[in-house]
């Protein structure tokens, strides 16, 4: 080749128009990739980050490649790290979405009658998003997946399982939001630098005397250190005061009480309390999206689902308005939790079909190191 060629340019769009830089599934192309990436002649930067993200997720498998050594420690040094922050942030999530348990997002709330309703909401919410994938999987959390940490533990949060529910819960979260309603940020503010406002109505709080949303949300955040929804808020239906105490009672247990009422001459209380449920209903059908999105609104099995169970829940005896809310919470909590692992690196170019996580984070580090 002429000398003013550029060899190395050459190269790399030869591998790149052939797909030969693809390391998927793949740890010895991956650190061959790497490697040869990184040395002076060449320092492809595009290739490194490449090859760099799909090693970290097979990083158990990487020692015994050839090319492993040819790593230089810097490198190796960045590897290992980016696979136990990913390791720490994958069983972080798993923690939460194996019952789907988020007590500590009610620590900023009271314990008052409603903030006891909407957190009862949400704990019998929580129960079903188990029994709901239990169903799907056969069992939740899943059987084991084949994934293994550095140390050997089963790891069941797959990336595959996390885009899974991230699409799942991205369409209840488009099913029920809000868009209205956003985030205000003001340094300049005295009393807190975020506020959940609405873009048209001047007059709107989200918060309650027993759910102050807007201080648990940012307190959950803050710990977590996720950054904000941007619509943090939901359709809420109108509120309904309940015919009669909130009870565990079965759906049974409720029948015969009907019937003893009707046997006592109660006919006009058992039809209010089947006017309230039939109010409550449509409240909870009207405050939804599915009418703005139309023919782009995604059906899945997960909203099918959770449409039953919330016209189910209690239905009659628990204030609507403050049960949509407490759900609210706890599906903030549990996107915010998904989009933790779920999201793959910008950059990456090869991740279909990929088990593994390419959510590799570089923040506080150079990468490439040169």
């Amino acid at each position: 080749m002429p000398p003013e060629s550029d060899n190395v340019g050459t190269i790399i769009n030869y591998l790149s128009a052939r797909g030969i830089d693809d390391a998927r599934n793949d740890p010895e192309t991956a650190i061959s990739m790497l490697g040869w990436s990184e040395t002076p002649d060449v320092r492809w930067e595009e290739g490194w980050i490449e090859a760099f993200i799909h090693c970290v997720g097979m990083y158990s498998r990487l020692e015994g490649c050839a090319d492993f050594r040819m790593i230089t420690p810097i490198t190796r040094a960045l590897l290992e790290r980016a696979c136990l922050e990913t390791q720490l942030r994958v069983q972080a999530a798993e923690e939460r979405l194996s019952d789907f348990s988020y007590d500590d997002i009610w620590l900023a709330s009271s314990g008052s009658a409603t903030g006891n309703a909407a957190r009862d909401a949400a704990q019998r919410l929580r129960q079903f998003f188990v029994n709901h994938y239990a169903k799907v999987h056969g069992d939740w959390p899943p059987p084991d997946t084949g994934a293994r940490t550095l140390e050997g533990e089963e790891m069941w949060l797959t990336r595959t399982l996390a885009k899974e529910m991230q699409k799942d819960f991205g369409a209840l979260y488009d099913y029920l939001v809000n868009r209205d309603i956003v985030w205000d940020e003001s340094e300049a503010r005295s009393s807190r630098k975020w506020m959940i406002v609405s873009n048209t109505d001047k007059s709107f709080s989200p918060d309650t005397s027993d759910l102050p949303l807007t201080d648990m949300l940012i307190d959950f955040d803050n710990r977590m250190r996720f950054p904000h929804i941007p619509h943090p808020y939901p359709l809420v239906p109108e509120s309904i005061s309940p015919a009669s105490p909130p009870s565990s009672s079965s759906g049974r247990d409720r029948l015969k009480k009907d019937k003893n009422i009707l046997s006592n001459n109660g006919a006009k209380q058992g039809g209010d309390d089947r006017i309230n449920e039939r109010r409550a209903q449509l409240a909870y059908t009207e405050a939804t999206n599915i009418y703005i999105l139309g023919s782009d609104f995604t059906q899945s099995d997960l909203i099918e689902s959770f449409v039953k169970f919330e016209k189910t829940d209690l239905i009659g005896t628990v204030d609507p308005f403050a049960a949509r809310r407490g759900r609210w919470v706890l599906i903030y909590g549990i996107l915010q939790t998904i989009a933790s692992v779920s999201v793959d690196a910008p950059s990456v170019r090869y991740k279909d079909n990929v088990l593994y996580h390419l959510s590799p984070r570089f923040k506080g580090t150079k990468a490439p190191p040169w």
